[in-house]
This record gives C-alpha cells, structure tokens and sequence, in this order.
C-alpha cells in the first residue's frame, strides 16, 4: 500500500480513536457506571494503562 494512504489512515484512526474516548466521557460520569457495576470503570482504567504503556515503549524505542 502507498505510503501517504498508510499515513491518511493511521491519522483517521487516531482521530476515530479520540473522538470515540471524548462521546464515552460527555455521556458517562463515574458515579453513573459505579452504580451499574465496576467493570466499566476497571475496563477503562485497563485500556488507559495499556495504551500508556505502548505510548511508553514506543518512546523508548524512539518510534515516536
């Protein structure tokens, strides 16, 4: 694939990415999915921890 596609879609997903986690935070507050049940909360703090550590690494390896 073209490299200037690779890089157009690497920057949609990254858009995609940001504006799916910023509609999940307008709708939701904390206390409202603790009420549900904890998973909710245990995913997202999961999913944080996780893409800090490829952010991380990825700095480490001075791929970013």
């Amino acid at each position: 694939m073209p490299k200037r596609l690779l890089s157009s879609a690497g920057d949609v997903s990254r858009f995609s990415l940001v504006l799916a986690i910023s509609a999940i935070g307008m709708h939701a507050s904390l206390k409202d999915l603790t009420v549900l049940d904890m998973k909710p909360v245990v995913l997202m703090v999961a999913e944080t921890v996780f893409l800090a550590g490829i952010i991380a690494l990825m700095m480490k390896l001075s791929v970013i």
